[in-house]
């Protein structure tokens, strides 16, 4: 490591110490101890080099070794160039391959193109596994792993497709249907899940999509639906791991939907039941019943979920905020409120009864929330896990939404970096073409790091 790197202030936000990165790239660590694109155009590093467009079946190793900042763990960013890259949603079993052995990340070029790859976690290695060109937006809301059949789906333009994790071989298993999004698998792998977008009504004097909940045989590629939303929005659908017929949605109401929905008065999360599409209301303690996220446990015998709290005020907060379990029939198990909040997810550990999340209690770190062991103020056993240091800002490229691994070796999260004084200017330009005139934060650059637990 160069001399200089160590006269650099370790603040906050200092993610890691990269090992055996080139100097250049340790040269332009910014203030707050990101890894930066550098100000210089003809610098060696360059989130912009090798933004060729990507084609299918292109093996690519663009990763760097580090080391944990606060844990001192191992680590590898697996990717370093292009604009934003990205892992799926905090939702369980959605990212890692059953043996471990691969992840899923999804990748955005300059020009608006994307691509979805597989990466081997241990090597780096990153193979192309889907392009889709500006428009039809191959990201990580239209793939998904189903561990049950050791493959992940995507949904490209009109067509939903499987692809085997090991061989990448890959099927249409149905097409010409639009309008389809958030596909996710059975825990038998008889079945894919997906949502489906109705027509546009004007609910309460508010335009709005109401959330369509379709199945698909994997046999015979027969689609039929499975509830239809009148008046609530959804964009999460979680299988239930241990249940093929159990999912967990979100009811997002109006006026305010994903934003706060009803206010509060009704609960966010659900769960449907597939066969019958009888619901089941996930509703906490709290009198704010409005759940900001939630997921199921490893076991599939617990939901977790949290929200800001309407009955509780701190010295620290105007209102604290609370995380919390309940089983499968709605009774809520724990429930704990906690004085300052941090936006963030509720993830699973995938070996224990844990919850993992990317903030909530601190910003920039990820934890392992173990519920079961309370001392004796039943305050639960926190463990920090790794150190994300993400620079948060609104869209969810720079939110670590973490993954563990079926094996619970690996831990994965999402970066998110800002450019560099005239790396903004490159930038810019192609945020505005991509995202119109709704950006209204700094440029931003976004990437996917594995830690080894």
């Amino acid at each position: 490591m160069p001399d200089s790197a160590d006269s650099y202030p370790r603040r906050e936000f200092l993610a890691r110490t990269l090992v055996g990165a080139p100097a250049a790239a340790l040269s332009f660590l910014s203030s707050k101890g990101h890894a930066q694109p550098s100000p210089a155009d003809d610098s060696p590093f360059d989130p912009w080099a090798r933004n060729a467009l990507l084609h299918k079946g292109q093996v690519i190793n663009e990763s760097v070794e580090f080391v944990d900042s606060l844990t001192g763990r191992s680590s590898r960013r697996l990717t370093q160039y292009r604009l934003l890259n990205e892992q799926p949603t905090y939702h369980l079993g959605a990212c890692f391959s059953p043996d471990s052995r691969y992840q899923i990340v999804s990748t955005e070029l300059r020009d608006g193109s994307t691509a979805l790859l597989r990466a081997e976690v241990a090597t780096g290695e990153l193979t192309v596994l889907e392009t889709a060109p500006k428009g039809w937006k191959l990201g990580v809301w239209n793939a998904c792993v189903v561990p049950s059949l050791n493959a992940i789906v995507a949904i490209v333009g009109n067509q939903v497709k499987l692809y085997d994790f090991n061989t990448l071989r890959e099927r249409i298993v149905l097409e010409n249907v639009p309008g389809l999004h958030s596909p996710t698998g059975s825990c038998d792998g008889h079945r894919l899940f997906v949502m489906k977008r109705a027509a546009a009504v004007s609910v309460e004097g508010v335009k709005t999509v109401p959330a369509i909940y379709c199945e698909i045989d994997l046999a015979n590629g027969g689609m039929r639906e499975i509830f239809r939303e009148t008046r609530s929005q959804s964009n999460h659908l979680v299988p239930c791991p241990t249940d093929p017929d159990l999912l967990l949605i979100d009811r997002d109401l109006p006026p305010k939907f994903g934003g706060g929905g009803d206010g509060g008065r009704t609960s966010r999360v659900w769960i449907l039941h597939a066969k019958t599409a009888r619901l089941t209301e996930i509703r906490p303690n709290d009198s704010n019943r409005f759940q900001i996220h939630s997921n199921w446990s490893h076991c599939g015998q617990y939901v977790y979920y949290h929200g800001t709290s309407r009955q509780h005020s701190y010295p620290t907060s105007p209102s604290g905020h609370y995380i919390g379990v309940a089983d499968r029939e709605g009774r809520v198990v724990w429930e704990r409120h906690f004085p300052t909040f941090f936006y963030g997810h509720v993830s699973a550990h995938t070996q224990t009864s844990a919850i993992l999340s990317d903030a909530l209690l601190t910003k920039n770190l990820i934890t392992a929330i173990h519920w079961k062991e309370l001392n004796a103020q039943e305050v639960p056993r926190i463990e920090i896990l790794a150190c994300h240091a993400t620079n948060w800002v609104p869209g969810q490229a720079s939110h670590p939404h973490p993954h563990m691994s079926p094996d619970g070796k690996w831990l994965s999260y999402n970066c998110g970096t800002t450019a560099g004084p005239l790396a903004t200017d490159r930038m810019a330009p192609a945020l505005k073409d991509i995202y119109g005139d709704a950006v209204g934060f700094a440029p931003q650059r976004s990437d996917v790091c594995v830690v080894r637990l």
